[in-house]
């Protein structure tokens, strides 16, 4: 798994400085065209599951779409939200839900 990326409350718009961890990955990604990439959304538990669940897929469609923009072919990429229903982190606190509201970037098996 790649480094993960983190987003602000409430948005699925990706930070400056997530962009360079993307192009990193997508550098990365280019140099084996066979695998697949799976990229899962998260958010934290601030909100309405059904919300989290549709922001979770907006957040691992908005990297999906940079990963293309970068050179990385779109048909080896599967995105997936998982809304809060995977928490890494502690919700209950502020530094565990910042840190929750995230997308990791994998290689299928």
């Amino acid at each position: 798994m790649f480094r993960s990326v983190n987003f602000d409350f409430d948005s699925a718009k990706i930070k400056p400085q997530a962009k360079a961890i993307l192009e990193e990955a997508a550098i990365i990604l280019q140099k084996y065209p066979e695998r697949k990439i799976i990229v899962e959304g998260h958010t934290c538990n601030m909100g309405p599951a059904k919300y989290n669940q549709k922001l979770s897929e907006k957040r691992a469609q908005s990297v999906a779409s940079f990963l293309i923009q970068q050179g990385v072919n779109k048909n080896r990429i599967k995105t997936i939200g998982y809304g809060e229903s995977k928490p890494k982190f502690d919700n209950k606190t502020l530094q565990g839900r910042r840190l929750n509201r995230r997308v990791e970037i994998r290689l299928a098996e």
